[in-house]
């Protein structure tokens, strides 16, 4: 096999995925390609003294319904579980060891009530 079959072999594989908040205007490599959104968030960092990032449910559901309205035929809810490392640092002083993005269940297991699901 030459390297250029090779390399129209290995670029013919690859399935580009969205990740972020809003994915209505994605549009995968290939016409033939599933629209994937691999990274649908309800939430991002927490910094030191600084506020939560939330995001309602309602605007996760209506980004939801665009996509697929727009031909969207996979996706994966990121982060369902939360985690932390904790005792930890992180990459910046000013980040929060926890790992949840505000998800519906924390880092220690519970429940997350009060908030907009």
């Amino acid at each position: 096999m030459k390297n250029a079959e090779l390399l129209t072999l290995i670029e013919d594989s690859i399935i580009n995925a969205f990740n972020g908040f809003y994915c209505n205007y994605f549009t995968p490599n290939k016409k033939y390609e599933p629209k994937m959104w691999t990274q649908i968030g309800t939430g991002w960092l927490t910094g030191f003294g600084v506020a939560v990032p939330r995001r309602p449910a309602r605007d996760v559901a209506f980004s939801v319904a665009e996509f697929i309205q727009t031909g969207g035929s996979f996706m994966n809810y990121y982060i369902f579980y939360g985690g932390a490392n904790f005792g930890r640092t992180t990459c910046d002083p000013f980040i929060t060891t926890s790992y949840d993005y505000d998800a519906l269940v924390d880092e220690y297991g519970l429940l997350i009530i009060g908030f907009d699901y």
